[in-house]
């Protein structure tokens, strides 16, 4: 038990020394929370515009191939509804993020990241 423990403490205490000279880089390319949160809006507009358009063509599916029942109609009209907030939501987030900044007082500018 007490080897155990002095083997723990040892490799706790030299860790931090072996290291010292490894330098990892940054994988998310941002300096703070702002360009962070900026880098992932970004990829989630580039995801949902083509997520958008396949949603939109099961709608149309759904509209097409209904014959009259109402259910399809109804979880077609659910699917554009639901799609179009969504996109209308990640097409607002830049501007959200930008008023937000705003209203704390941000110097950050137009996110200059």
């Amino acid at each position: 038990m007490k080897k155990k423990f002095f083997i723990i403490l040892f490799i706790a205490l030299i860790t931090p020394f072996m290291v010292q000279g490894v330098d990892f880089p940054n994988p998310l390319k941002s300096d703070n929370f702002w360009c962070m949160i900026d880098g992932v809006i970004d990829f989630i507009f580039k995801v949902s515009i083509p997520l958008g358009f396949i949603m939109y063509v099961i709608a149309g599916y759904f509209f097409v191939t209904c014959l009259g029942e109402a259910e399809k109609i109804s979880r077609a009209k659910k699917i554009v509804l639901w799609t179009t907030i969504g996109l209308l939501i990640v097409f607002c987030a830049k501007g959200i993020i930008l008023l937000i900044l705003e209203f704390i007082g941000s110097s950050m500018g137009p996110l200059n990241c």
